[in-house]
């Protein structure tokens, strides 16, 4: 029984240091991409659109390319912020080609759906 859980507290450091350079690194870089998204919900609060903009696209990097969902919300609201950034032109083909993926998508979220032609609807107007 000694062997058995010494065996065990010196395995302990193995598992620990696989949690801290496996998926540890992705729950880090999770993290920083939540503090980006508060940092431009602030800036948009504050009607500082370039500081939103940026936080946005670095937030945008930091999610995994396999996490849909999340990547499409926060195009969505990139394009939102450079359409107040005078942004329109690449805005409204941002919305385009989001549009076209989400339309192609069945497994989407209606309310990102309607969310995305209703900006999209707005840019066309302007």
């Amino acid at each position: 029984m000694r062997v058995l859980m010494l065996v065990i507290w010196m395995l302990l450091p193995v598992g620990a240091i696989a949690f801290h350079f496996g998926i540890g690194q992705e729950l880090v870089k999770r993290d920083s991409a939540a503090g980006l998204l508060r940092q431009a919900d602030q800036f948009r609060a504050d009607s500082n659109w370039t500081a939103a903009q940026s936080s946005l696209e670095a937030a945008l990097s930091l999610v995994a390319p396999g996490d849909d969902a999340t990547r499409r919300k926060i195009r969505l609201e990139l394009c939102k912020v450079q359409l107040e950034n005078q942004g329109l032109p690449t805005a409204h083909q941002e919305l385009n080609s989001l549009m076209a993926e989400l339309d192609a998508d069945p497994d989407a979220d209606p309310l990102l759906v309607d969310d995305c032609r209703e900006t999209l609807a707005n840019a066309q107007y302007y």
